[in-house]
């Protein structure tokens, strides 16, 4: 499962781009990433946009998949809840994230899922217009 994250200054948004299949091989490169970032950086409100995700997996694949994660942890020192947004492309990817959500519940985040972008980077407090995932598909993939 491919990403590609950019810290954006101007938004001051942590931004993660997803696509192809839900996997815990990109679950993990995810957290190796965020282990790079300072801990201002990780401290940042995160719009994921995985609208480009196939979530059709297996339960027993999401259980691995959170076994296999950051064991909880981020780069950050936590004052008050993170805000973190996920964009999905429909119905189906939008009640597999509320799940997905529930199962890693990480006290830490405060996880909500959007299937409007406009509603999601109002809920991460992002005023800029326009879309901030575009142009980043030409960037490395990590």
């Amino acid at each position: 499962m491919p990403f590609i994250l950019r810290v954006d200054t101007e938004s001051n948004c942590l931004l993660v781009l997803w696509s192809g299949q839900f996997s815990k091989e990109g679950n993990i490169s995810f957290y190796q990433a965020l282990s790079k970032l300072t801990a201002t950086e990780c401290a940042l409100p995160r719009l994921h946009d995985a609208r480009k995700v196939n979530f059709d997996v297996p339960t027993e694949e999401i259980y691995k998949t959170r076994r296999s994660g950051s064991g909880g942890k981020d780069n950050i020192e936590v004052v008050s809840k993170l805000r973190s947004a996920v964009l999905v492309h429909s119905d189906l990817d939008f009640g597999m994230m509320r799940i997905l959500s529930a199962i890693y519940n990480r006290p830490e985040l405060d996880v909500q899922v959007f299937s409007e972008l406009e509603k999601a980077k109002e809920w991460v407090g992002m005023n800029l217009p326009g879309d901030p995932f575009e142009g980043m598909a030409n960037n490395n993939i990590n």
